[in-house]
């Protein structure tokens, strides 16, 4: 085991279904970025705050503590506040205006994976004030 830490860009998938999660890592893995999973929004929290992620993929619908919770919650704190969010929800209209401009991008699903990898990419080299996609 290296004690070098693994440069790699760390994603946070935040998915319910564990299907659409599992395809999202395998393709997120394949170009190379190092991907952490989370099945519900409080799991998340706790996985963000542990790993600090470069980038977090978030579904909003979700029981118990929804994708809008968490985008709420990584707003309201410092250490989250500029963190890239990439919605990508069947429902992306339950987003609130304000809620809609603390994302870095939204996504519909089905999303197509070259426009899922570029959505991630501009995110990741963008300001943080940055809302450019609603596709």
């Amino acid at each position: 085991m290296s004690d070098v830490p693994d440069s790699r860009t760390r994603i946070v998938v935040v998915e319910d279904d564990c299907w659409i999660r599992c395809v999202l890592h395998d393709v997120l893995a394949d170009e190379g970025f190092a991907v952490l999973e989370a099945a519900d929004g409080r799991t998340a929290l706790r996985l963000i705050a542990a790993s600090q992620p470069d980038l977090v993929v978030l579904d909003l619908a979700m029981p118990d503590f929804s994708g809008v919770d968490v985008l709420r919650s990584l707003r309201g704190d410092e250490r989250t506040r500029d963190l890239p969010v990439v919605v990508l929800s069947a429902y992306p209209t339950v987003l609130t205006a304000q809620a809609a401009s603390s994302a870095s991008c939204i996504l519909n699903k089905p999303v197509e994976v070259p426009v899922l990898l570029d959505a991630l990419r501009q995110a990741l080299h963008s300001s943080p004030e940055a809302l450019y996609a609603l596709v």
